[in-house]
């Protein structure tokens, strides 16, 4: 598991024991620029992954094919044409050749186009650039989750 500081982020509590930040670029994502977002992750998909995770969201299982908001909003319509729902869960999981774990602990919006404006492409877009970001791989998707929940702790 590896941590990644940008900015000045705000301690969430979310997690239980923090690993030291690790310095220098995240392998395999790219810091995007984006005139919308003071800072965008890239990461390329392989037709193979599917991607899991946002906790209690619209659109099933597999997140891939749209865009997801997180920023704590309580709209009592829920339906498949939702971007955001009620809760936070900033973690994705990716599923395919490789397996591995992203989560972005800050209170702050973040928005993640999974797939619907470049099918190939994942693109997590934060409001509030002060953020920490763990990636956490694993030999299956398992390993990750079980990493993941020793980082967040048990419900």
């Amino acid at each position: 598991m590896k941590r990644y500081v940008f900015g000045q982020p705000i301690d969430t509590e979310a997690v239980l024991s923090k690993p030291q930040a690790e310095v220098g670029d995240i392998v395999g994502i790219s810091v995007l620029e984006d005139e919308r977002f003071p800072l965008s992750f890239g990461l390329d998909l392989s037709d193979e992954d599917i991607v899991y995770g946002l906790g209690e969201n619209v659109r099933g299982i597999n997140k891939r094919g749209w865009i997801y908001t997180s920023k704590n909003a309580d709209d009592p319509v829920h339906d498949e044409g939702k971007h955001s729902l009620y809760a936070s869960h900033n973690f994705i999981l990716l599923s395919g050749e490789k397996h591995v774990g992203f989560f972005f602990d800050t209170p702050g919006e973040v928005i993640f186009d999974i797939g619907y404006s470049h099918y190939d492409k994942l693109v997590v877009s934060l409001v509030d650039p002060d953020v920490e970001v763990y990636v956490i791989e694993g030999d299956s998707d398992l390993d990750v989750i079980h990493e993941f929940r020793k980082l967040i702790g048990k419900s």
